[in-house]
């Protein structure tokens, strides 16, 4: 009866039921062989602290926790989050320690790999590396990539995650090495099995019938660092190129959000609200700068933001914290609608500080943080 609460049940994620259901078991198998009453707070201490000389790191332990906690919640209707000293106990193992972190591949030595290795051999990691750092791709989405989600249009193929692990779609483009991509769906398109997958073993210039399995793209990012002669190429991990997508973006002052590009849809006829959060500065800072200012110049430092060459009235000052709102109904439902929002400050000649422009909107909410 418990077994078919624990299936039934929404709380436990789909792609984790067995998981869930293993610890659960685990437990209750611990418990029986201790011959121990009801669970209990000093109960699950005790497992815990026999856990821990197993588990290791304090991360596995708190996904112990997690799963232990709703799966005792659905089939005892016992809310463990409730006991203090346990995840006080659980927080302590944090103390000193440093989790171990996958290594990620620079931008020098990714062209280096891509231009440099030789197809022969290197064909198919090459196009995983594509695919993995533009995409931001985990490894079991590469894995389960299939030959309908990779569309060529013109100059760019177009890739499609149908089932990423916050379970929505993306999409991400690849505008460069396109070379690469097309000579192996041209080597995969020779294959006379009928897989769906996309990723087929390669080997010495051709494919075979076997589709890539999950543990190989977890050390294609190993292989690849081996053949750069990089330090401890073990470091790279299954989690290198996604890791790899985020520094990228990161050092390209880009938000990390940006990387995927979410499938187009027509523009809907709605609100669609833009927020610009400027540093504010203390009243003797504004004080002391507007006294300064007036002393070098008559001219005040007027800041003016112009939404679609649009001025917006009220935006004018040398401190604040602005909320500008755009009515989507002000714009036409055309999937190519473009809205430019410009900040122009006096004090720097009048040119614009910033030009932020966003496109193809769809019943979306976008926050923008700007610091300077």
């Amino acid at each position: 009866m418990e077994d078919e609460v624990l299936v039934s049940s929404p709380l436990i994620p789909e792609k984790s039921k067995k998981r869930y259901e293993s610890a659960y078991k685990f437990f209750k198998d611990w418990c029986f062989a201790k011959d121990n009453g009801p669970i209990s707070e000093a109960l699950l201490l005790a497992y815990f602290q026999e856990k821990r000389a197993i588990l290791k790191s304090p991360s596995s332990l708190w996904c112990e926790y997690s799963m232990l906690k709703t799966t005792i919640f659905v089939n005892e209707n016992i809310d463990i989050s409730k006991f203090v000293k346990l995840r006080a106990f659980l927080k302590r193992q944090n103390a000193g320690y440093k989790p171990k972190k996958s290594n990620t591949f620079s931008r020098e030595r990714i062209n280096q790999f891509l231009e440099e290795a030789p197809d022969e051999k290197y064909l198919l990691m090459k196009v995983v590396m594509l695919m993995g750092i533009t995409g931001a791709c985990r490894s079991h989405e590469l894995c389960a990539m299939k030959l309908e989600n990779v569309k060529e249009t013109g100059d760019l193929f177009i890739v499609t995650i149908p089932d990423s692990k916050s379970g929505m779609s993306r999409m991400f483009i690849i505008t460069e090495h396109l070379a690469k991509v097309k000579r192996y769906i041209e080597l995969r398109s020779k294959l006379t099995i009928e897989s769906p997958r996309f990723f087929m073993r390669y080997q010495d210039g051709r494919c075979f019938n076997q589709p890539v399995g999950r543990n190989t793209f977890i050390e294609i990012p190993c292989r690849i660092a081996k053949y750069l002669n990089l330090e401890n190429p073990e470091s790279y991990t299954g989690r290198a190129f996604r890791r790899t997508s985020t520094m990228l973006a990161a050092n390209a002052s880009f938000p990390e959000s940006f990387v995927g590009v979410p499938p187009r849809s027509q523009i809907q006829q709605v609100d669609v609200p833009m927020i610009v959060k400027d540093e504010v500065m203390s009243d003797n800072e504004a004080s002391s700068v507007e006294d300064n200012a007036s002393e070098a110049s008559c001219a005040p430092n007027r800041v003016s933001y112009n939404i679609n060459d649009n001025e917006v009235v009220g935006l004018s000052t040398s401190r604040c914290k602005d909320e500008i709102v755009i009515n989507g109904s002000e714009f036409s439902s055309s999937a190519d609608q473009n809205i430019n929002i410009t900040k122009t400050d006096q004090a720097s000649g009048g040119k614009p500080s910033f030009v932020i422009n966003v496109s193809n909107c769809s019943n979306c909410n976008l926050t923008i943080n700007i610091n300077y």
